[in-house]
């Protein structure tokens, strides 16, 4: 963290809503909060506080722009923490040029700032994914005194990740480490990340009134009904409610499910029974929608804890493994 120089441009709410991406609606009455959720989902989320708090979390929220300045500084109000953390993640037309953070989180207001290379005063492109983890609110947004500022395009396509903490990017340390933003940024697609931490199949978390129509959608749920579900019928029953629901809400939408991925206490037993009967049962629930692609999430990340967090949760270096596997399966059914 650097102090942010006194002469600068500061964007105004309006300018900081334009460059903002990746999120379904903006709050600018106290700060600049981002919602990825409907009202709705929100009110689903919030029968439990720690949900809440987690879906209120900016997971996949960019600022994207086009400037000339020699920097981009950001101030910032951390209201709640899901994990003790926080990054920003500058990029400079494509490439990560600036990871600035702090661990522990500590105090609530903070200040980030990215030098950016500064070509001859050429205008860069710059995009700058907010920290996924906690709940933010952007006091601010300076730039470099008289420099030039333009919201960029959308691209063309939608890409919308719905699943569980592991969606939602952690217990990464870098945003832009999460699997949904990599997708992203491969397939060129704006983002939707819902990912919840905590969260399993349950057709009330899906709003059919969403103003946001995505050409892919992801579904990574699962590993959290294996401790949630007490038998088998009860797991079954909680998939095929969901996907009757997302299909109906997302009829022309290209969908891929990722069946839970290998984690370390795998050879347990729950009440459920072993944690291979999540995906047997997601498996031939989804046999009803031969338009759903499924991917074997046991191939999608390596069976080492090391790219582990916690035994659970992949690390950055894991989700850079997740992410590829996930772009080669998705890729071949383009």
């Amino acid at each position: 963290m650097r102090k942010v120089k006194s002469t600068m441009k500061s964007l105004t709410a309006e300018e900081i809503r334009q460059i903002s991406k990746n999120t379904l609606d903006i709050d600018v009455s106290d700060g600049v909060r981002y919602k990825r959720f409907t009202p709705g989902q929100y009110e689903e989320y919030g029968k439990q506080a720690f949900l809440l708090l987690r879906s209120n979390c900016p997971a996949g929220v960019c600022l994207d722009l086009c400037t000339d300045s020699d920097y981009i500084a950001v101030s910032y109000q951390v209201r709640e923490k899901a994990r003790n953390w926080l990054y920003f993640d500058c990029y400079v037309d494509g490439v990560l040029c600036c990871s600035a953070g702090q661990v522990p989180v500590g105090g609530g207001a903070g200040e980030m700032r990215c030098d950016l290379p500064n070509e001859k005063g050429a205008s860069r492109r710059v995009t700058v994914y907010l920290p996924h983890l906690v709940e933010l609110v952007l006091t601010g947004v300076g730039l470099s005194d008289n420099a030039s500022v333009r919201a960029t395009s959308p691209f063309e396509k939608n890409l919308l990740c719905l699943g569980d903490s592991i969606t939602q990017g952690m217990s990464a340390l870098r945003p832009s480490s999460a699997y949904p933003v990599q997708l992203a940024r491969y397939f060129g697609m704006n983002l939707l990340n819902q990912g919840v931490g905590g969260y399993f199949f349950e057709q009330n978390s899906l709003d059919k009134g969403i103003a946001y129509q995505p050409d892919i959608v992801t579904v990574a749920y699962g590993t959290n009904d294996w401790t949630v579900c007490k038998t088998p019928g009860e797991y079954r029953e909680k998939v095929r409610g969901y996907f009757k629901t997302l299909t109906d809400v997302f009829p022309e939408a290209q969908i891929f499910v990722i069946t839970p991925v290998w984690r370390s206490d795998c050879a347990d037993m729950r009440p459920i029974g072993g944690f291979p009967v999540v995906s047997d049962i997601l498996r031939e629930e989804l046999r009803m929608y031969p338009q759903i692609g499924v991917i074997d999430g046991q191939t999608v990340m390596p069976h080492i804890p090391t790219l582990f967090n916690d035994g659970l949760h992949p690390n950055d270096e894991g989700f850079m493994h997740y992410a590829l596997k996930l772009i080669q399966c998705i890729s071949g059914n383009l």
